[in-house]
């Protein structure tokens, strides 16, 4: 199930595409999820969080429809009956300032939503190259183990026909056994890095098969543009100023909520006692 799903994370792949990592990555959400993956997906959530109370507190207050009854059995009457219909006003300022404070809190989400992916993805080609070059080194030490194996067939042979003495032919059989060793402990590297791999990608059962992509590489990094680059494309750096915004923003929706909202009530009611049709209005203003 889990096929060529290394592959899909490396450089150049598929999923190397952070517009469709997401997808990627909630389907693996079915596995057991890195602690990586895990901090990148409850950053979108939150993201998602924070635009819905961004929107929500635009919105004004719903307003408020019933029905009324007063002095039932006047006389033997109804009384008054009637309806009524009330409004709490806020001031526009208030609303757009509480949802100024939530979207930039969302937008500094967001950043923090891009590291935690920036981070996923450098933690995924981090382990992919440690795998791919352990794979080179397991290949190369299985070339040397064989020369070795050979040598000692050959010292074996010269022995017995006399051309070889026991200090030469004990030699080549050490460097037999050290070449022995050294395949096995880059066969366990090569494990551990793998396991490695596959919990950080959520699939800590996938199995180990060959990784495709060559360790040669003719770019050169410039240490001065690159650190600039790095620095303004940064979401660390833009997380951080939508923090200094949302305070900001913060400071000015305080200074707004002392700004009195208004309550606005208007009623009508028939009076069956005096069969006149009354109607009231109210406006009153939160000291």
């Amino acid at each position: 199930a889990h096929a060529g799903l290394v592959a899909l994370y490396a450089p150049g792949g598929p999923l190397a595409d952070s517009r469709r990592l997401s997808n990627a990555v909630r389907g693996l959400r079915e596995a057991i999820p890195s602690s990586r993956t895990l901090r990148w997906l409850a950053a979108q959530d939150r993201v998602q969080a924070a635009f819905g109370r961004a929107e929500q507190a635009s919105l004004k207050p719903n307003p408020v429809i019933g029905y009324e009854s007063e002095e039932v059995g006047t006389n033997d009457t109804a009384g008054l009956q009637g309806a009524f219909f009330e409004q709490q006003v806020i001031r526009r300022q208030k609303l757009c300032w509480r949802s100024e404070v939530h979207r930039r809190d969302a937008q500094r989400l967001r950043a923090e939503g891009d590291v935690a992916r920036q981070q996923l993805l450098a933690s995924v080609r981090m382990h992919f190259w440690r795998v791919l070059a352990l794979q080179h080194q397991v290949a190369l030490r299985e070339k040397l183990a064989k020369t070795a194996n050979d040598m000692v067939i050959i010292a074996d042979r010269l022995k017995n026909n006399g051309k070889l003495n026991r200090p030469d032919e004990l030699m080549i059989i050490i460097e037999g056994r050290r070449a022995k060793l050294e395949l096995a402990q880059a066969q366990d590297r090569y494990n551990l890095s793998w396991r490695e791999l596959a919990a950080v990608i959520g699939t800590p059962a996938l199995e180990s098969r060959q990784l495709e992509g060559t360790l040669a590489t003719e770019s050169q990094l410039e240490y001065e543009a690159t650190l600039q680059q790095a620095l303004q494309a940064s979401p660390q750096v833009y997380a951080a100023a939508m923090a200094v915004e949302r305070e900001a923003a913060a400071v000015e929706r305080e200074a707004v909520e002392a700004l009195a909202d208004a309550q606005l009530r208007l009623s009508t009611q028939y009076n069956f006692e005096s069969r006149n049709q009354v109607a009231a209005v109210e406006i009153g203003f939160d000291l």
